[in-house]
Order: C-alpha cells, then structure tokens, then sequence
C-alpha cells in the first residue's frame, strides 16, 4: 500500500464473505489490510474492514 494514496474500505459481515474477497484480492495481486471492526464483538457477530487502494478497487469489481 503506498502511503499517501487515497484508501477504500470495505465492510463485510461474515468469515465465509472474508476469505472469498482475500481470495479474489490475491488472485489480482493486490495489497491489503485486514482487522476485525471493534464493534461487532459485543453483538456477538463479527465484521471485517478490509482497506486497499483505491486505484486497485477497479481490478476487483
């Protein structure tokens, strides 16, 4: 991820939902961060935030 790069978020709800977009994100070979949303933890679900850049968005969607 280059540092001063405009930066998208990506929110999703479920582990079966995460590892399909790693998935797609690394067959395109694209850098990312992933972390577990804070807030999610005391509902009992928990939501992932994945951050790419947002030049990369258009080679996944």
């Amino acid at each position: 991820m280059k540092l001063f790069s405009k930066k998208e978020k990506i929110i999703l709800r479920s582990e079966q939902q995460k590892e399909a977009f790693i998935e797609k994100l690394e067959n395109a070979h694209i850098n990312y961060v992933v972390r577990e949303d804070d807030g999610g933890v005391s509902s009992g679900h928990v939501s992932y935030i994945i951050r790419v850049d947002a030049a990369d968005m258009k080679k996944i969607v």
